[in-house]
């Protein structure tokens, strides 16, 4: 084995060394290199933290400067608001003096002039109603027979139109308020008056100044149609004002309920519905699937003499001339779209002007002087199922012509006016039950029933008389100021 050489022991030291030195040297430079990377990302979350202050800094004061302008802002309201109202009262203050300085003007001008009147304008140029609060007719007593108390009237109204559109028609118009505390009548002066159900009190009249045809009391108000002015006027119950009008071509019969939503009304060529409140038309026969027929056109026009509406306001029914010798009873749907036709009964009346009267349950329908078919009966009163109006159910015969009936839902009875100067009462089997004579009634066209009961309204060619069946109600009702008894015959 060889031994080491002695030179080569000094370098390998030196390499050591050098090699030593130089690792020394590298980790130096890591570190320094490491050192200077964290001093720069140190700095840079510095700077974060700075920036971060200053932007909250700017947010404060954006803040102090917004709160700034808003309180410059309400200042300046307050401060218009001062000026508004000072504007405000200068502007009352002007107008207040403009008003004295008219008065005494006024007062300047009724001290010249006592004979200097203004007119008063009416508004719409529609009458004002004029507040009675009396009683205007005479209570009649006459020994043990029902008292009656006969209103102020010339008798019937009677409509003689120049045209020929419509014949001679003796008109009683009346109707009651929905609970039956007040009636309404339009006279022969074509005067509406308002009298308490119970006192018979005249309370409130309005002058109309033209014929009324029919009168209804509806959701809206009282309507009342005007052939000679084309209108239907709407008129306030409580104030008796008139609210406003309809135009339609010669409206005569009206058909509605105290709630029904629509009124229906019959002119000269066609019918209409308009809504009480409004006073908007909402629907025509004209462009009606029933103006398709012109047979049932005519029955919803002029050719209709009487028309009504069944009390749940869903149908109409009307009493339509046909011939010189017969007439028909119809029958329609009313809904929201359309009137539809729904059913018919012929018969033969030998009154021009055949009255249809329906029950309060909506049941039954009567109808004066119908007879069956094919029977030469005209002493009769018929009464028809209100849902099926081909057969009567039941036919009344007396001893003379009836001219007017209706129900007395109270006493369960039906009432009915007899040639002249008579009213009968039948049950609702047609069984008869009393008899009255009243000398000077006349014949009766008009005859309603109160809702009190046993208290009847008659109009007549004679007048407008109330006959109450309880004699000691009448008599308390009435002062006896208004009493009156017959004068003695002259042998």
């Amino acid at each position: 084995m060889s031994e080491p050489n002695q030179e080569d022991v000094p370098r390998k030291r030196q390499a050591s060394v050098v090699l030593a030195g130089v690792m020394l040297i590298a980790c130096v430079l890591f570190m320094l290199g490491f050192a200077g990377m964290f001093y720069l990302w140190l700095g840079q979350k510095a700077q974060i933290v700075i920036d971060a202050a200053d932007n909250a800094a700017e947010i404060e004061d954006m803040k102090a400067d917004i709160l700034a302008a808003h309180q410059e802002l309400e200042q300046t309201r307050i401060e218009l608001a001062k000026q508004q109202d000072g504007l405000r009262l200068e502007l009352e203050q002007e107008a207040d003096n403009i008003q004295a300085s008219r008065r005494k003007e006024q007062a300047v001008l009724n001290r010249r002039s006592f004979t200097m009147k203004t007119p008063k304008v009416e508004p719409l140029g529609f009458p004002q109603p004029i507040k009675t609060g009396v009683w205007t007719g005479v209570l009649r007593l006459d020994g043990d027979k029902p008292p009656t108390y006969i209103l102020p009237s010339d008798g019937l109204a009677l409509i003689k139109p120049s045209q020929s559109y419509l014949p001679q028609k003796a008109c009683a118009p009346f109707t009651f308020n929905q609970d039956g505390s007040k009636f309404f009548v339009i006279d022969s002066q074509s005067i509406l008056r308002r009298y308490d159900s119970t006192t018979l009190q005249e309370e409130v009249k309005l002058v109309l100044g033209a014929d009324a045809y029919d009168i209804a009391f509806t959701v809206g108000g009282l309507s009342v149609s005007f052939p000679s002015r084309n209108k239907i006027w709407m008129i306030d119950p409580e104030s008796m004002n008139v609210l406003g009008e309809v135009e339609i071509d010669r409206p005569t019969h009206l058909a509605a309920t105290p709630t029904s939503p629509r009124v229906y009304a019959i002119g000269f060529e066609e019918a209409i519905a308009f809504d009480p409140k409004t006073l908007s038309v909402v629907w025509t026969s004209k462009g009606s699937q029933v103006n398709k027929n012109s047979t049932l056109a005519r029955r919803l026009t002029n050719k209709a003499l009487s028309f009504v509406m069944h009390p749940n306001g869903e149908r109409l029914m009307t009493g339509s001339h046909y011939s010189s010798s017969t007439a028909d009873v119809h029958q329609f749907i009313a809904n929201e779209s359309d009137v539809e036709y729904l059913a018919s009964g012929r018969a033969k009346p030998i009154r021009e002007y055949p009255s249809l009267v329906v029950h309060p349950d909506g049941h039954w329908l009567a109808v004066p002087q119908l007879v069956i078919p094919r029977k030469e009966d005209h002493q009769t009163l018929a009464l028809l199922d209100a849902n099926n109006l081909k057969n009567p159910s039941l036919v009344i015969r007396t001893d003379d012509h009836i001219t007017a009936c209706n129900f007395d839902a109270v006493r369960g009875q039906i009432v009915a006016a007899v040639g002249t100067n008579h009213l009968y009462t039948y049950s609702m089997a047609g069984e008869p039950i009393e008899q009255y004579h009243f000398e000077g009634l006349g014949e009766v066209i008009r005859l309603t029933a109160f809702m009190m009961g046993g208290r009847y309204f008659t109009w007549s060619n004679k007048g407008m008389w109330v006959i109450d069946l309880d004699p000691d109600r009448i008599k308390a009702d009435v002062p006896t100021a208004y009493h009156q008894h017959p004068e003695p015959e002259t042998p």
